[in-house]
């Protein structure tokens, strides 16, 4: 069965693995390299069984950690650029949708039937959006100049230009014809697929700002993305910072809890409180009577979920 909000956990938990395994890298974490040494053992005694051959030992000196922030020499334009945000923001709306792969191309093609369309998975939208993150995050140079938009061949990649070119190619999927972006999704999941990549961009603290200007209480970190500096200058107090991933947590002064819960139902008890209170909201798509459980099932099996489908037996 699908749904939507736990398909977004799933997209955001996934690139934002992606960073925080890359950062840990880097920094040599010694948390990280306790659990990746013994899978790179194993995978080369693997390649000593398989192929014949072990892989290369796994090292971590100096050499290592340029190695993973080196910037191979490649085309980078502001073309392309486009082109990836565009890709990422489709294949994320189409995941939304409960579509496990969708036929897709950039938006500035739509309408050339030269142009055509690739059929693509969840690894296209991860892919090119991760391309972007690492252009914005080492500081690669463009190419290529671009006049319209001031850049000039050598200029990095900077937060204000990644923040444009997603709000111009975010309005061009809004005014694509329904051929290309199902119009029913351009209210609903598309909003959420922009979301998705925002995270690939800078600018946290800012844009939880704007969503809550009267302030944060408490901040809970779930996917360990190297995150909790930006949630202390939010919350203000690092004791109210909680991480079930980060293992830098309590390096801030934040607190990281790794067991689970002895009383989950208390939880729930003090989930229900909050919500009664208006502090703690569920997404919802849908409110079924029982009689109409079959109805909900097909519902959600069909994948066009963006909440919670609730069946009431009251």
């Amino acid at each position: 069965m699908f749904d939507g909000e736990d398909a977004l956990g799933q997209v955001d938990t996934m690139s934002l693995d992606s960073q925080r395994n890359l950062k840990l890298a880097i920094t040599r974490d010694p948390a990280f390299l306790k659990v990746a040494e013994p899978v790179a053992s194993e995978m080369n005694r693997w390649g000593q069984g398989f192929l014949g051959r072990p892989f290369p030992p796994l090292t971590n000196d100096p050499a290592d950690a340029a190695g993973l922030t080196l910037l191979e020499p490649a085309p980078r334009t502001i073309g392309g650029a486009r082109d990836l945000l565009s890709i990422g923001l489709q294949y994320a709306n189409a995941f939304l949708r409960g579509f496990q792969a969708a036929t897709l191309k950039a938006a500035d093609h739509f309408g050339d039937d030269d142009s055509l369309y690739s059929f693509e998975d969840m690894a296209t939208g991860e892919i090119r959006l991760s391309i972007l993150w690492e252009w914005l995050n080492k500081g690669a140079p463009f190419t290529e100049a671009e006049p319209a938009l001031g850049v000039r061949p050598g200029d990095p990649m900077t937060a204000p230009l990644f923040n444009r070119l997603l709000e111009e190619e975010y309005g061009k999927l809004l005014r694509a014809g329904d051929r290309d972006i199902h119009d029913d999704s351009k209210p609903t999941t598309l909003p959420i697929a922009k979301t998705i990549a925002q995270t690939y961009g800078p600018g946290l603290v800012e844009r939880v700002r704007k969503l809550a200007p009267t302030g944060v209480d408490a901040a809970l970190d779930i996917a360990g993305s190297s995150v909790i500096p930006e949630l202390i200058e939010l919350v203000g107090d690092p004791s109210r910072v909680l991480s079930v991933a980060d293992f830098t947590a309590p390096q801030y002064g934040a607190q990281l809890s790794l067991m689970a819960q002895k009383h989950p139902e208390r939880v729930l008890v003090e989930a229900a409180r909050l919500f009664s209170e208006g502090a703690f909201r569920v997404a919802l798509a849908k409110t079924f009577p029982l009689a109409q459980a079959a109805e909900a099932y097909q519902r959600c099996a069909a994948g066009h979920v963006t909440g919670k489908l609730v069946i009431s037996i009251t």
